[in-house]
């Protein structure tokens, strides 16, 4: 089996990379969603499915004038092919998410990347329309995933969000990284997708060393995104900033969710991924009905 540490070496280690988290997350998909028993389609094509409330644009013989008599509000049929969510996808891929501690299961970037590609699997196979984000370009995800391709496992210099013009309205975003950035990048983002109703999750990555935080004294510490390089003299002293600015920075991305119709998520490489992807689809489902 290849190692982690060698698939960043060049970019065709990195397409050796795919096939193995391609069929890890064909597995954890099948498993999820057969645990699940999800049931959004009530029939084909343009069959209907549902009531929904009539917004501007609606087609107006869609209307149920006898629904609507019963209701305070103008209903219209919703046909199953008119229910499809469109799902974006942002995995961060630079230097910072390479760190993998010695205890961790796996890097923040493969974790990453598995979320990614198993979330795709899960709303592709309840047939919904999957995008993924590569270097600020937008890419229909294939049923099969033959879509995603190497070069979405090259590394980056820098957080490439996607430009809202590219994102439909009503949809929802996944953004897998870090976040040991500047707030102020999440937020813009966050802000410029307000009036398009877009919704979504944040998902932040980290390693179960940077979630509990301890070095030793004399200890050297290499920032991988710049190789500038810190000596720590006093280890408690230098736990407690590092604590308060990780507080700081969590508090801020609820926050930040919190005003914008998003959900904020943790997931500990060193953990199962198993409950996060079941916690997201389950919290979608529910939203929808």
């Amino acid at each position: 089996m290849i190692k982690i540490s060698d698939l960043f070496k060049t970019s065709d280690e990195h397409a050796s990379l795919l096939p193995k988290i391609v069929f890890d997350s064909e597995v954890l998909s099948r498993n999820i969603i057969e645990g699940l028993h999800a049931s959004r389609f009530s029939g084909k094509g343009e069959d209907f499915w549902q009531f929904k409330e009539y917004r501007r644009g609606d087609d107006i013989s869609s209307i149920d004038w006898r629904k609507t008599a019963a209701s305070s509000k103008i209903l219209v049929k919703q046909k199953e092919n008119e229910t499809a969510k469109t799902i974006y996808f942002y995995f961060d891929r630079t230097k910072s998410m390479l760190f993998k501690s010695k205890n961790s299961l796996q890097s923040k970037y493969q974790a990453a990347v598995l979320l990614t590609l198993t979330l795709s699997r899960m709303f592709l196979k309840n047939r919904e329309n999957v995008y993924h984000f590569n270097n600020k370009n937008v890419i229909k995800c294939s049923n099969d995933l033959s879509s995603f391709t190497k070069n979405f496992l090259l590394k980056e210099n820098d957080i490439y969000y996607p430009d809202k013009s590219l994102m439909a309205d009503n949809s929802i975003c996944f953004i897998v990284s870090d976040f040991l950035y500047e707030l102020k990048t999440v937020e813009s983002f966050l802000i410029n997708l307000k009036n398009k109703n877009v919704s979504g999750f944040l998902i932040q990555v980290l390693d179960p060393l940077e979630i509990n935080f301890s070095v030793k004294e004399n200890l050297i510490l290499n920032d991988l995104e710049t190789n500038a390089k810190l000596r720590i003299d006093e280890s408690k002293e230098y736990k407690d900033f590092y604590d308060k600015r990780l507080d700081a920075l969590q508090k801020g991305l609820k926050s930040l969710c919190k005003n914008s119709n998003w959900s904020y998520l943790l997931y500990d490489t060193n953990k199962n991924i198993k409950p996060v992807l079941l916690e997201i689809f389950k919290s979608i489902t529910i939203k929808r009905k």
